[in-house]
């Protein structure tokens, strides 16, 4: 063997390397605009899907998706003062990017920290499905910290801005086959007409058992517990009662209620 032989056998492993470097480069430039925009219709079908205006049971190609979509009227929520800000376009306002800007955070006070977030954005797009001139439904955009990991999803209430017409979890990272069943469709499921409000307007809604809702109430407030998660399904409880409660989107749905689910 001569001594050049080590040398070009170094240079070609190099240079192999670096080409393949940029060809997966490349390849991510490339494919991040569908990766966007397959993440968008997901986010859209799941929000469609809790607001009613997809058929149950059915998998809508992603064309209806986009079409239904803009049966939505999106407007952006300013949940500093609880009333909708038009200084925003809903459609266009990009909620990862405001939880990415230190300029559009604010920090959340410690006692009213149960999601365990730290900060959140003042501005959330809010989604609205109307008819005859009313809101029928609300989406809420919802995040939180879970057991191991930071978790995200959706709720959505009915036009009395109480009562539970479903809750997804879209990203978590909890235990497989156990803390993961928050996923579950049937566990989803039992959030479903649920009342997320006492009568008095505080936020009263939790897991069967934990203790935190009256048991003379408990039909009203309580979902299912999942044997063996009950740090994940704590921390989803405490998610959604940080979103809805005075720090959280509390003020505007209580705006709402007193006008009557009318449109601002």
């Amino acid at each position: 063997m001569t001594p050049e032989r080590p040398a070009k056998t170094l240079l070609v492993a190099a240079g192999v390397a670096v080409f393949c470097s940029l060809m997966v480069s490349a390849a991510i430039v490339y494919l991040r605009p569908a990766q966007v925009a397959w993440e968008e219709i997901a986010r859209s079908r799941t929000v469609l899907s809790l607001a009613g205006l997809l058929p149950e049971g059915a998998s809508a190609p992603d064309r209806m998706v986009a079409m239904r979509f803009r049966e939505l009227e999106v407007l952006v929520a300013d949940l500093q003062r609880g009333q909708f800000d038009d200084a925003f376009d809903g459609l266009s306002f990009d909620m990862d990017a405001a939880w990415a800007d230190p300029a559009m955070l604010t920090d959340i006070p410690r006692a009213s920290d149960l999601a365990r977030l730290g900060q959140r954005p003042r501005w959330m797009p809010v989604y609205l499905r109307m008819e005859a001139g009313a809101i029928r439904a609300v989406v809420l955009p919802i995040r939180g910290q879970g057991m191991w990991a930071p978790m995200q999803g959706y709720l959505a209430l009915e036009g009395d801005f109480t009562t539970i017409v479903g809750i997804a979890i879209e990203q978590h990272g909890e235990t497989p086959g156990i803390g993961e069943r928050i996923t579950d469709p049937a566990w989803q499921a039992s959030w479903i007409g649920k009342r997320a409000f006492s009568e008095a307007g505080e936020v009263r809604i939790a897991a069967a058992g934990d203790g935190r809702v009256p048991r003379e109430r408990a039909a009203q407030h309580t979902f299912d517990a999942i044997s063996g998660a009950t740090v994940t399904v704590s921390a989803v409880t405490d998610m959604v009662s940080y979103w809805l409660g005075g720090h959280g989107y509390g003020p505007l749905l209580q705006r709402l209620r007193t006008a009557g689910g009318q449109p601002p």
